[in-house]
């Protein structure tokens, strides 16, 4: 019942939103090291985000946003983190950057959006 509600929600109204989140990635070219993730797994995840209607703004800096070290000192990392927008969103802020900075605190990689909304001219 849950599941059909999402898929209802936002149908008859356009809407305009930008999820910044820690989520999944969506091919083996955002993962190095570690067992690969099975192929249906990537494919739904990529599923969603097209059948919401969500695209990936893209960004700028370092390719993976989180980094984890094993035991033995070999490193995984991956682009979990990323920004997704409805093609409203991406209509008013058409400028707009997400910046993969660096931390040596987090195993995370802070997030900056930049917003630079569009300037209409007369």
């Amino acid at each position: 019942m849950e599941k059909e509600k999402t898929r209802v929600l936002g149908q008859d109204e356009v809407l305009e939103y930008n999820f910044l989140a820690t989520m999944e990635i969506t091919s083996m070219l955002e993962k190095e090291g570690g067992s690969s993730r099975p192929r249906q797994q990537l494919m739904n995840f990529v599923e969603a985000i097209n059948w919401c209607g969500l695209c990936d703004i893209g960004f700028v800096g370092p390719s993976f946003t989180w980094i984890y070290e094993t035991k033995d000192g070999r490193q995984i990392r991956e682009r979990l983190d990323r920004s997704l927008a409805s093609a409203n969103w991406v209509n008013l802020f058409p400028m707009a950057k997400l910046h993969h900075l660096t931390s040596s605190v987090s195993n995370h990689s802070p997030l900056l959006l930049h917003l630079d909304k569009k300037v209409n001219r007369k």
